[in-house]
């Protein structure tokens, strides 16, 4: 889910703009060069962001290093080095994104790149769990430019570790300031659930009810089956077991491949013997043990039951 921008390349020999790259999902701030075009630097330098270009990362990759060792000082090492981790970070190889584009805005902390080099680097931890690290990489890019084209991303990936990290009221703060300025942004969805799992995981069940609820707006969203069970989750916590009976029911008939159907199934046993309705309780255990036998909340619906009485 990631926000989609393009990019766009212009080479000109005297000072002129240069928004380098071209792979589908990222753009970048221009910045002016004085460029040789016939000098073997800038002639590899093309031939590695023309390969980047046809998303042949493996190749770019292997000319930008050339390119790195070869060429320093250049007027493109920051490029090259930038591009070289956004390679191997295309490539998957966040191991090597994380080192090459930590060497990168080492060297060049105030590179026209520098945001979206910091926003790789922090995704690169992210993926490798590496989850402070990301924080602190993520939190860098916002500082690094103050509109740039990944501001939404990174601030949702900022409020998105603070989740992970358990800093609720971080993620809070970062992530409702995510959905007033952002509301275009294709993480709308994201920001809004893990902003409602916040709320959930601070007890406020009001508000976390009230966001999944914003998640459900966003249509097509991929948390929508998490949000109608944890939004019945946080009505049930209010009491509402009407309302929470519609939630897990509708995590059950719409969205039946979700891991959360046997969770629904459980709290809709736990819902009918709070309202002493041992009949639909069982009917309702019957569906998932019939539909889940291997399932953990099996052993817990049945001890719900029997505490309950039917």
């Amino acid at each position: 889910m990631n926000s989609f921008k393009s990019l766009v390349r212009v080479v000109f020999v005297s000072f002129l703009t240069f928004a380098s790259l071209a792979s589908p999902g990222c753009s970048h701030p221009s910045s002016p060069l004085v460029v040789d075009p016939n000098s073997p630097d800038e002639v590899l330098f093309q031939q590695a962001l023309s390969a980047y270009d046809a998303m042949d990362y493996a190749t770019a990759r292997t000319l930008f290093a050339e390119h790195v060792a070869a060429y320093d000082p250049s007027p493109r090492r920051d490029n090259a080095m930038y591009l070289l981790g956004r390679s191997s970070y295309e490539l998957l190889d966040y191991a090597a994104a994380k080192t090459q584009l930590d060497a990168f805005v080492a060297e060049f902390p105030a590179s026209s790149f520098s945001q979206s080099g910091y926003y790789f680097l922090g995704r690169s931890e992210f993926e490798l769990m590496m989850i402070d690290a990301a924080l602190a990489d993520f939190s860098s890019a916002i500082s690094a430019s103050g509109n740039g084209v990944y501001l939404d991303n990174a601030t949702y990936y900022r409020g998105r570790c603070e989740y992970e990290l358990s800093q609720y009221s971080n993620a809070i703060t970062t992530l409702s300031g995510f959905e007033t300025r952002f509301g275009s942004s294709t993480y709308l969805d994201n920001a809004r659930y893990y902003l409602g799992m916040s709320y959930f995981a601070m007890n406020d069940d009001a508000n976390a009810a009230a966001t999944y609820g914003r998640v459900l707006s966003v249509a097509g969203s991929g948390y929508a089956d998490n949000a109608h069970f944890f939004r019945g989750r946080a009505r049930y916590n209010l009491g509402d077991l009407v309302g929470a009976t519609s939630d897990f029911d509708e995590v059950i008939t719409t969205y039946t491949s979700s891991v959360y159907v046997d969770n629904a199934w459980y709290w809709l046993v736990v819902i009918a013997v709070d309202q002493n309705d041992c009949a639909t309780a069982n009917t309702r255990y019957g569906s998932l043990s019939s539909g889940f036998p291997a399932s953990a909340y099996l052993q817990q619906a049945m001890d719900y039951l029997s505490a309950g009485g039917c």
